[in-house]
């Protein structure tokens, strides 16, 4: 008897339920296979062509120990200098004429605060000493002025009204005038220069024997320069009569008159040989005499003054009756009285002039045609 076939309904909740199960299988096979993505960082990769190279350790450079340079103040070893001459006098004052206060020797080392020029030369002032030439010195660098960082005013500032300066007092500005009304030279030491006309002004500067100075402006005795004023009891001013006058006779063959006392100042004119001077001041000025005359300075190595001795000097003795005594060597000269035959004379130089000789005496000149040497 054929049974007939009849589905159990938990047959076909089993199948479905075995079904389920293979294809989960399926599916965790696969996932294990799959290429996992790599976790998240906190820098996303650069581009290709933005990959940047791996950095390199710094290079660890020694600092620099240098000073740092600049416009500042000048540093103290900018004004150090060495002697070069084997021996070289300290001077009280910058000329050589000044008192000798030391001496230095060859490669001493000195410190510079100060810097003249006097008359062409120029001297450097040694830190609490004296002056030395600087052609004896090695200074490389020059003298280099120093500069000091001013200090802040804490004054009270000054309410009252300002005083009214006396006309005859002045400022260093003066009257304002800026013509040359004199020159001169400084025969003190050492001479202040201050802020107005008096020794209640201020200094603000000083002058040197034999420093050139022009006057400005003149008030009770004092005069105005460029820099300021100064006492003109301490100047000699071209021109004037001073202590060391004197007469002479021009015995180069051409000397130059200058507008200064040094051959660093220009010629004015020029004088010849036998050309009478009335000198009217006299300077030994760096070792030669000079003297002022009316046109100007002359060297008085080229001048034979009166009654000083010269060559071919002697005693002499009158040949002639009433032989004239002249103010100068020649007859163009006045007279200063006369001699005569058998009178002693003595005669300090003789100079030839045109075709006759001329002897110099105590009294003036004479003609040495009427007068016999010993």
């Amino acid at each position: 008897m054929k049974r007939a076939f009849t589905r159990n309904p938990s047959d076909g909740i089993s199948r479905l339920l075995i079904l389920t199960m293979v294809l989960a299988l399926l599916v965790g096979t696969f996932a294990g296979c799959k290429k996992e993505d790599p976790a998240p960082s906190d820098n996303p990769q650069t581009p290709p062509n933005l990959v940047e190279s791996e950095p390199t350790d710094p290079v660890e450079t020694e600092p620099d120990e240098t000073e740092p340079s600049g416009t500042g103040p000048a540093v103290v070893q900018d004004n150090v200098a060495t002697i070069t001459a084997e021996q070289v006098n300290v001077r009280a004052a910058p000329s050589a004429e000044s008192t000798v206060i030391g001496q230095l020797e060859k490669g001493d080392v000195v410190q510079i605060e100060n810097q003249q020029t006097l008359l062409g030369v120029t001297w450097v002032k040694i830190v609490d000493s004296g002056w030395i030439c600087l052609d004896l010195v090695s200074l490389p660098g020059g003298f280099v002025e120093p500069t000091e960082p001013s200090e802040p005013d804490e004054t009270e500032p000054d309410e009252s009204e300002p005083e009214e300066t006396k006309p005859n007092e002045g400022t260093t500005t003066g009257n304002g005038n800026n013509t040359v009304v004199a020159k001169g030279i400084i025969t003190a030491s050492e001479l202040n220069i201050r802020s107005k006309a008096g020794t209640d002004g201020e200094i603000v500067g000083k002058l040197y024997t034999g420093d050139r100075v022009e006057i400005l402006e003149k008030s009770g005795g004092w005069g105005r320069t460029s820099k300021g004023w100064i006492s003109l009891d301490y100047v000699y001013q071209d021109g004037t009569t001073g202590k060391n006058t004197a007469k002479g006779v021009v015995t180069g063959t051409q000397l130059n008159v200058r507008t200064g006392p040094g051959t660093n100042y220009g010629q004015a004119v020029s004088l010849s040989f036998g050309d009478r001077v009335n000198i009217l001041e006299q300077f030994t000025i760096k070792g030669t005499k000079w003297g002022c005359i009316d046109k100007g300075w002359i060297c008085l190595d080229y001048v034979y003054i009166d009654g000083t001795t010269g060559e071919n000097g002697g005693t002499g003795t009158v040949t002639g009756n009433g032989l004239n005594i002249r103010t100068g060597p020649g007859t163009n000269y006045g007279t200063n009285g006369s001699l005569n035959k058998g009178d002693t004379i003595k005669i300090y130089t003789q100079i030839k002039i045109g075709d006759i000789t001329w002897g110099c005496t105590d009294k003036g000149w004479v003609s040495m045609q009427y007068v016999e040497i010993k």
